[in-house]
């Protein structure tokens, strides 16, 4: 499939979504946030990225990084200076390639 033929629409709440012949392919998330610890540091909102997936019959293809770069772009263009996102394994490789640390976060699911 050749990227001229996809459809980039933007949602109110800045969820970007890729389709093709009407059907959702690809989708991100970009959320400004400011919440604790990080409300009392001199630059409290920071940007997260949530929810970027690619289906799996287009995965490889570039669609996750040009979803990530957008939504790079859109919270420049809002003045965030940091980004904090939740990478699963596969994904990891993909940020650094975009500057993205990992840190020692730990996530524990009660249910």
């Amino acid at each position: 499939m050749r990227r001229s033929k996809l459809n980039i629409l933007i949602y109110i709440k800045e969820k970007k979504l890729l389709t093709n012949n009407n059907e959702i392919i690809a989708c991100a998330g970009a959320f400004i946030k400011e919440d604790l610890p990080y409300c009392f540091y001199k630059q409290s909102e920071y940007g997260f990225i949530g929810d970027v997936y690619v289906t799996n019959n287009f995965r490889r293809k570039g669609l996750a990084q040009g979803l990530t770069h957008k939504t790079l772009e859109w919270f420049s263009t809002k003045n965030i200076q940091t980004v904090r996102l939740l990478a699963s394994e596969d994904a990891k490789e993909l940020y650094k390639a975009f500057g993205f640390e990992e840190t020692d976060q730990m996530i524990l699911n009660l249910e």
